[in-house]
Formats: C-alpha cells, structure tokens, sequence
C-alpha cells in the first residue's frame, strides 16, 4: 500500500513550512508526495515546496497555469493525478496546508480504511461539526462513523476518488455555483458552498455513506487565517521557518482567539504522542 498526498500550496508560506515539516515526520517508505503549486503562487512558497521536494527524493511538484479561484481546481487536478498513479490498495490524501499532522497518521489511515473499507472517507482529525462539549473523550485505540464531512486530514481509496470525479461537471470551473445547483440541486449547494468540500459533503449525502473519524484525532487544523475566513491579532513575522514554528507552538486558546469565524474552536493534540493503534469500531 502506498499513501499517496495531495498537498495544495498556494500564498501561506509559513502554514505551508510547518505543514511540510510536520509530513517528513510522519512520512515512511510507503508515502509519496504531490505538492500543487496554485496560479498566483508565492515565491516563498514555492521555495519551501522546491527544498522539500529536493530533501524527499520521489516528491513531485506542479504549477498550476490555470487561473480558476477559491482552491477547487488545484484540488480536484491533483486529486486526479494522484489516481492515476495510484494502485487498487493504495490511498490518496488531500493534506491542506494548515493541517498539521501527528507521527501516527499514516498508521491510523491505514488501519482505519482496513476496519471499514466501504468508508467514504477517513478523517484524522477532530469532528469540526462537534463542539467542545459534544466531542467524546478520547479512546486512543477506536473510530466512530459519522454522516458529516469534513475534508480536514482526510483520505480516500481510489474508487472512491474517481466516484467523487464524476460528480464535477466540465462547466463547474468556470461557474462552480451553477455547476453545483445542476448536478446537486440549489438547497444542497447552499448549504454546503459550491468549493470541492462542498462537492465532496454533497456526493456524501445523496450516496448515504459515512466517514470514520477518531476518537483520538492524529492530526488539527490551524488555520486561522485563510480564503474562508480572516485572522486577527498579531500578524506571523520573520522566514517561513520563523512563523512555522510560531504556529507549530500555538495552543487551543491562541488558535481559536486568532480566527474571527464565529465560535471558533481549534482542538489540538499531541503531533509527537505515543499512542494505542485503532483496533475497533465503537458507535458514537
């Protein structure tokens, strides 16, 4: 089996650093790498991708020349491309910039996908449609399903990724909103947006499927300040590796007080812990 990320880059390069740093952590022999470049890149960006690419011989780098906004294009294309590389028992990870990752997340994927294989997707992180009081206590060893979705440290077995293809219309480009109301209706579009999650959340919901996700998240989202939503406070200052290690030392509460989204809530955990292989499925 091989893991095969998708990593979308485009202006953040302190996100993108410790992102990055954090992947050649967890990496094994079985990972392989695919950083998308977006159109209107930074040149710092692409300096931390180019160095990590040279450190991890195998990585491959693309520049997107395509200048489609929001993200959704240089998800979906490198989405595609991983597919097909990617073998009948491998994975394809979509690993946003701002999602830092613990030195077991591949090991939980796996495991994960290998406990319940018609999943539609796996997702190492905390539930984000759960809120501090309504997240379970953590079980280090079990995964619950769940109707929700969330593109947050996730990944998908190949049929499923070509099944979510499937559902992009060729005009969606160049008009994702219209796109989405023909091919999902307009109550579903408005509810979810018409961006790839959106796609994806949608397609979930007519298939009926689940999505595992931990008890134990092996990865958290960090980012505050994004195409989503603004942040606020005091603005990360130096290099790349300067601010990586700003975010990489950020708490909950430095987090969470930096988003200006509306009850904002960022669990994290643990990057460097020790803990217990997922073995069961324990309902929730």
């Amino acid at each position: 089996m091989t893991d095969i990320v998708v990593v979308p880059l485009w202006t953040r390069a302190g996100f993108t650093e410790a992102c990055l740093t954090r992947l050649a952590k967890a990496m094994d022999g079985h990972v392989t790498v695919h950083l998308c470049l977006d159109h209107g890149h930074s040149a710092d960006v692409e300096k931390v991708a180019r160095k990590f690419a040279e450190k991890h011989p195998g990585t491959r780098v693309t520049v997107r020349d395509e200048d489609y906004p929001t993200g959704s294009y240089n998800v979906l294309s490198g989405m595609r491309e991983a597919l097909e590389e990617a073998g009948p028992d491998d994975l394809v990870h979509v690993l946003e910039e701002d999602i830092l990752i613990g030195a077991d997340f591949f090991d939980f994927h796996r495991r994960a996908h290998a406990l319940v294989p018609d999943a539609y997707s796996v997702s190492a992180c905390t539930n984000s449609f759960l809120t501090r009081e309504t997240n379970p206590e953590p079980v280090e060893d079990a995964v619950y399903l769940s109707g929700a979705f969330q593109v947050w440290g996730s990944s998908y077995r190949p049929e499923q990724v070509e099944q979510i293809l499937s559902r992009v219309r060729p005009e969606y480009f160049a008009d994702m909103y219209q796109a989405c109301i023909d091919e999902f209706g307009q109550a579903s579009t408005d509810r979810t947006g018409p961006l790839y999650d959106g796609v994806m959340a949608m397609n979930l919901a007519e298939l009926r499927g689940h999505v595992v996700f931990p008890y134990a998240a092996r990865a958290y989202h960090a980012g505050f300040d994004g195409i989503s939503f603004k942040g606020q406070g005091p603005e990360l200052t130096g290099t790349a590796k300067q601010q990586a290690r700003q975010i990489l030392a950020m708490g909950e509460e430095e987090l969470s007080s930096r988003s200006t989204y509306p009850n904002a809530w960022f669990p994290v955990v643990d990057l460097d812990a020790r803990r217990s292989p997922v073995a069961r499925v324990v309902p929730f």
